[in-house]
C-alpha cells in the first residue's frame, strides 16, 4: 500500500474544502492508498473535528521541520518532546516514519508563499519543501495563489536565496494566478503552470470518503423564504479597506434589501469573522428579515446552504468558490488579485468591487440590483462557463500521467 501525504490546514473552510477535495480526488484514483494529511493547524482540528476523518491527520509544526531535517535537530527536539509532552514527540516519531514511507506528497496550503504575509508564514513554507526534497518525495503544489516577494531586508537577504534553491525542486507549481506566475518565474520556470482553483475544478465531494460518521446536518430544517440574500463579511478585508466605510456600505445594503421586502442572512464562513458579523448586528437595526447563523459548518453544508439563496454578497474568497460550484451568483468585495481572476473566468468581474479602492454606495447598489434582475441569466452563465472549465483542467488526471508507477 503507498502511502501519500496532504500538507495544509482544515479549521478554515476554504482550507477545508481544498483537503476534502483532494481526499476525494485521491481515494477515488488510489482506493488502496494510506492518506495522511498534515495539518499546520493541528491544534484547531484537534479541538472541533476530534478524528471524524477517513485519513490519518498529524501535526506539521515548524519545530518538527527541522526535526526532519538534520539529526542534531532531532535530538534536541527528542529531549525536549520526551521531557516536556510525550504525545508531541510521539507524533514526530510517526512523521519521520512516515516520511520514510511515502512516494507522493501534495501541498495545498492556499495563500500562504507571500511578502504580504509575515516572514515566518514563507519560511514555513520553504522547509516544508526542503523536507520533501531532502526525503525524495515527488512534490506537487496544488493550485493557490503565489507572491509578490518583495519582501523588506532582512528578509529578503534570507528568504530569496532560499526560493531560488528550493521553487525548482516541485515536479510542479499550480498557480491560480497570471500575477503568481510572472512572480514565481523569477526563481523557476519548466516547473510553472497556471490552472484555476482547485475546488472550483472538482466534481461534488462524497462525504462518505471523507468522514467516518458524517455530521448532523444543521440547516436542514432552516427556512429560507424565496428571494432571500445570503452575505458572508471578510476580516481581511476589513484590514485590507477602510472598515468604516465599508460598514457604512453594509448598512446601505441591508437598508436597500430590506425595502424590496428581502429576507437577509449573515453568516461567517471562518471563525475570524464572526467578529465581523458581530460588528454588523450592533451597527443595523434589528428587523424581523434580518437573520443572523451562528453555525459552523462544513463547506459540503455551505455549498448546499447556498444554492439556496437568490445571491451570495460575499468577501470571502472560498465562499465565492462555494457559491459558484452552488450555481448562485455573487456580489463580491475583494482584495487581492485572486478574486478577478477567478470571477473573469466565469464571466462575473462586473460583479466584483475591490475594497482597497475608493468604493461608491451607488454603484455598488446598482450591481447589486442588476444581479439580482439578472439572476437566472447569471446563473446560467456561471453553470455553462464553469461546465467548460473543468473539462480543460484536471490536475489529478495530469498528477496520474506523470509516471507514478509505485501509486498504480
Amino acid at each position: 500500500m503507498c502511502c501519500i501525504i496532504v500538507t495544509g490546514g482544515l479549521a478554515n473552510k476554504g482550507l477545508q474544502s481544498m483537503a476534502f477535495t483532494t481526499v476525494d480526488r485521491l481515494k477515488r484514483l488510489f482506493p488502496d492508498a494510506r492518506i495522511v494529511f498534515l495539518a499546520q493547524d493541528y491544534r484547531e482540528y484537534a479541538r472541533h473535528d476530534r478524528c471524524l476523518y477517513t485519513f490519518e491527520v498529524l501535526p506539521w509544526k515548524l519545530v518538527m521541520k527541522y526535526a526532519c531535517l538534520n539529526p542534531f535537530s532531532y535530538r534536541s527536539v527528542k529531549v525536549w518532546g520526551d521531557f516536556w509532552h510525550k504525545e508531541w514527540a510521539e507524533h514526530l516519531e510517526q512523521v519521520r516514519s512516515l516520511l520514510n514511507e511515502a512516494i507522493l506528497s501534495l501541498d495545498i496550503s492556499g495563500y500562504a508563499l507571500s511578502a504580504q504575509w509575515p516572514f515566518i508564514t514563507s519560511w514555513k513554507y520553504l522547509m516544508h519543501i526542503a523536507v520533501m526534497k531532502k526525503h525524495g518525495i515527488r512534490l506537487y503544489l496544488l493550485p493557490q495563489s503565489f507572491g509578490p516577494f518583495n519582501y523588506k531586508q532582512p528578509q529578503k537577504m534570507i528568504l530569496l536565496p532560499f526560493l531560488r534553491k528550493y521553487l525548482g525542486y516541485p515536479a510542479r507549481i499550480f498557480a491560480r494566478e497570471e500575477k503568481g506566475i510572472v512572480a514565481l518565474s523569477r526563481f523557476t520556470r519548466d516547473n510553472l503552470v497556471k490552472t484555476p482553483d482547485l475546488v472550483l475544478l472538482s466534481p461534488p465531494i462524497d462525504p462518505a470518503l471523507i468522514y467516518l460518521k458524517p455530521p448532523r446536518r444543521q440547516t436542514a430544517g432552516l427556512e429560507i423564504p424565496k428571494g432571500s440574500v445570503v452575505i458572508v463579511p471578510n476580516t481581511r478585508v476589513m484590514e485590507h479597506g477602510n472598515a468604516l466605510r465599508l460598514l457604512e456600505v453594509y448598512q446601505h445594503i441591508f437598508s436597500d434589501l430590506i425595502q424590496s421586502d428581502r429576507h437577509i442572512f449573515v453568516f461567517w464562513h471562518s471563525h475570524v469573522d464572526r467578529q465581523v458579523c458581530e460588528m454588523l448586528r450592533h451597527r443595523c437595526k434589528p428587523y424581523h428579515r434580518l437573520v443572523y447563523l451562528d453555525l459552523d459548518l462544513d463547506c459540503l453544508e455551505i455549498v448546499d446552504l447556498f444554492a439556496r439563496f437568490e445571491i451570495v454578497l460575499t468577501a470571502r474568497y472560498h465562499a465565492l468558490v462555494h457559491a459558484y460550484k452552488a450555481g448562485t451568483p455573487a456580489l463580491v468585495f475583494g482584495w487581492s488579485a485572486k478574486y478577478r481572476e477567478m470571477m473573469s473566468l466565469l464571466g462575473q468581474e462586473r460583479y466584483l468591487f475591490d475594497a482597497r479602492e475608493d468604493i461608491e454606495t451607488e454603484s455598488i447598489l446598482a450591481a447589486l440590483n442588476i444581479l439580482l434582475a439578472r439572476r437566472q441569466d447569471e446563473a446560467q452563465v456561471i453553470k455553462e462557463k464553469l461546465g467548460n472549465l473543468q473539462k480543460e483542467y484536471d490536475v489529478f488526471s495530469y498528477i496520474t500521467n506523470s509516471g507514478l508507477g509505485g501509486l498504480a
